[in-house]
């Protein structure tokens, strides 16, 4: 759900252009056609989409501002010692341990 989201809103951007404001109403339709599920909110999508955007920020921080850590491609996650996880989540500790031990990238 999160991957058409993201393909979605790319396409949106695409067409809108530059600087343009997403129409998010109509990402709303299309994504409900398409995945067969009803929001129940007005701006869920608009929700979901920071949200997943303050992921990925908090996860590139984790992932490129370090040295020294490995890649578990059968986890899909970052390798590292329990202690450097317990380290970083107490100064990221907005975040849900769990999305940063169990978050399964392609």
């Amino acid at each position: 759900m999160e991957r058409y989201l993201l393909t979605l809103v790319r396409q949106y951007k695409k067409k809108a252009g530059k600087g343009q404001q997403l129409r998010w109403k109509e990402m709303t339709e299309e994504f409900e056609l398409n995945m067969k599920v009803k929001c129940t909110k007005a701006d869920c999508l608009k929700n979901k989409y920071g949200k997943l955007k303050q992921h990925y920020s908090a996860w590139k921080l984790l992932k490129n501002g370090e040295t020294g850590l490995g890649w578990d491609r059968e986890k899909g996650t970052i390798a590292a010692t329990p202690e450097w996880w317990k380290e970083k989540l107490e100064v990221m500790c907005r975040f849900l341990t769990n999305f940063f031990t169990n978050l399964a990238l392609p």
